[in-house]
């Protein structure tokens, strides 16, 4: 089986607990729950951070909630991914390929009805304009990083587009509605981390970006042009 660290990114502390942009971290704690796992706990041991955390070294499976503001997410995450991974042996499936450990993260996606996701699966690339994403993608590596993305709808979002609007759709509460039907996907989210587990993919793959590398013209004195990545899809999100 696949190791999988499953993380969540959104706002830390009570005042933002069960907000919709932390929709991230309340689908987290419903998996965990749903598939018998005991309640996070800070482990600042296992993940070198202060992230709350639980795990089964049996099944190989561990979660994480994000102790940083969502736009600040990026060190507390990649540091808590490569410390629990580093811990971790690929393994094999039954047709031979090697199963290394991923990454899933959960997030907010204002794009998407309340009570619906999107999982996607890719290398790195583009954040889509949501800074949680866009945080840990600028840590050193994390663009080359296989991960799986699972956004948690929170739609319809509001007809303005101004950013005050939107962060203040966003850091509302969750109704009683809302809420349940972002904990009701926990059974659809988790029978997709179990296909991963296996070496299946759950939902879109991109396939592996295609580097070009610009060459330096003959009696040219400007240095070569950045690596472009190409032949990424990625889920819309937003900029709040």
């Amino acid at each position: 089986m696949r190791p999988i660290f499953i993380a969540s990114v959104g706002n830390p502390g009570s005042t933002y607990a069960h907000t919709l942009h932390s929709a991230g971290h309340t689908l987290l704690a419903a998996i965990a729950s749903y598939a018998g796992f005991s309640p996070l706990v800070i482990s600042k041991q296992l993940t070198g951070t202060k992230g709350r955390f639980t795990h089964s070294d049996a099944q190989g499976v561990a979660f994480w909630e994000s102790p940083s503001y969502m736009n600040d997410s990026g060190p507390d995450l990649a540091t808590a991914w490569r410390k629990w991974s580093s811990g971790q042996r690929a393994d094999v499936s039954d047709t031979g390929d090697k199963l290394e450990p991923r990454l899933i993260i959960l997030h907010d996606e204002l794009e998407l009805p309340c009570g619906k996701v999107s999982i996607k699966t890719s290398f790195g690339g583009s954040a889509r304009g949501h800074n949680g994403l866009k945080s840990f993608l600028s840590m050193p590596n994390m663009k080359q990083l296989e991960f799986t993305r699972v956004g948690v709808g929170i739609g319809p979002r509001p007809l303005s587009r101004e950013p005050d609007q939107v962060a203040k759709y966003v850091l509302k509460k969750m109704s009683g509605e809302q809420k349940s039907k972002i904990e009701g996907l926990a059974g659809e989210v988790w029978a997709a981390v179990e296909r991963i587990r296996m070496g299946e993919e759950a939902g879109g793959k991109a396939k592996a970006p295609k580097v070009k590398k610009e060459r330096k013209e003959r009696g040219s004195s400007h240095p070569p042009k950045e690596r472009v990545v190409e032949g990424l899809e990625h889920v819309r999100s937003h900029s709040v």
